[in-house]
């Protein structure tokens, strides 16, 4: 065989720690689970702290107001709000629109955010928050005060 196993392998599979974690957008994709429920997936790298290196996935339900609004405050943490309401002007414009997706799958990777890990009672670890990177958030605590989706100039984050 051209392979053999390794009892102390590690394929890089790792839990993270509830809590903010800075992380970068490594990619963007349409994805289809076995139940044939489709979601656009957006995947984050861990950069810095304990977890460096772990990946986690923020899931947006195709085609629903909730997997839109998620897409959305994606943009603003990444800072690109503005050039895609440049791009595709009008309330009317879908997150889901074939231009935008392929315009999200190509732009947002390599951006950075703060994301927030949260595990459930089940064991499920989730993507409950997406903020600039630049938000000043300390510890569990400040959960609640993450600042909120505004229109900004990406720059700077209302108090």
């Amino acid at each position: 065989m051209k392979f053999k196993g390794n009892e102390a392998a590690d394929w890089g599979s790792r839990t993270l720690v509830d809590g903010w974690h800075l992380a970068e957008i490594d990619k963007v994709e349409d994805f289809t689970n076995k139940n044939n429920k489709r979601s656009l997936t957006v995947n984050f790298k861990i950069v810095e702290g304990e977890s460096e290196g772990a990946f986690s996935t923020l899931y947006c339900d195709w085609d629903t107001e909730f997997g839109e609004r998620k897409i959305a405050n994606v943009l603003l943490a990444a800072g690109l709000e503005a050039a895609f309401d440049k791009a595709f002007p009008g309330d009317d414009v879908s997150m889901f629109n074939p231009k935008v997706l392929t315009k999200l799958m190509r732009e947002l990777p390599g951006y950075q955010a703060k994301i927030y890990i949260d595990t459930n009672k089940s064991g499920h670890q989730n993507i409950n928050r997406v903020v600039s990177p630049k938000a000043a958030i300390e510890g569990k605590s400040a959960a609640k005060s993450a600042p909120k989706a505004a229109k900004t100039t990406g720059e700077e984050w209302p108090d």
